[in-house]
Order: C-alpha cells, then structure tokens, then sequence
C-alpha cells in the first residue's frame, strides 16, 4: 500500500491516515520544549547546525557523512570510550555489552 501524501513510498504507519515514515515525521513528530510544539526534524536540523553538521551548501551527501563519522569518532561520547572516575584514564566500552 502506497503513502497517501507522498504517493512514492511504501506506506509503514496505518493509523491515523497510510503514510511512509517521512511523511508521518513531517506531519506528527513533534518535541515539546518549554511549553512549544517543535517539529522534531527542525529540532535536529538545528542542534546540527549548532555543532556544525548540518550539509554545507555544494557538499555531497558523501562529504556529508564523512566529515560527520570523523566528528562521532573523535568524540568521547559517540565512540564508546569513556573516562574511568577512579583512574582518570580512557577505557572502551565497545563491545563490552
């Protein structure tokens, strides 16, 4: 079954109208944050753009997720390391779960 706004992709959600997942995004996720409704891919886009990145005007989506796959490597919080409280060294914890 086809998505009734979009009428290109498959429709995954069924309640309450036939939409694919982007076109349900567009219409109902939302983020509340300080007592407003924001449309939770503008919220994305924007805390993104804060870290800058978000796609530069002329960048490839492949640049794209390249350049944001080096960022998440060097964080400390996307990579799986973490700092030990007792020793103040960097330990991993991939693959540890």
């Amino acid at each position: 079954m086809k998505c009734t706004d979009c009428n290109k992709r498959v429709a995954t959600q069924f309640q309450p109208y036939t939409l694919c997942d982007g076109c349900w995004a567009e219409r109902f996720s939302k983020q509340y944050i300080n007592g407003k409704s924001i449309p939770f891919k503008k919220l994305f886009q924007e805390n993104l753009e804060k870290r800058g990145l978000w796609i530069k005007d002329g960048e490839s989506r492949d640049s794209w997720n390249e350049r944001c796959a080096l960022k998440g490597k060097k964080s400390k919080l996307l990579n799986g390391s973490k700092i030990s409280e007792s020793e103040g060294k960097e330990t991993s914890t991939v693959g540890t779960g």
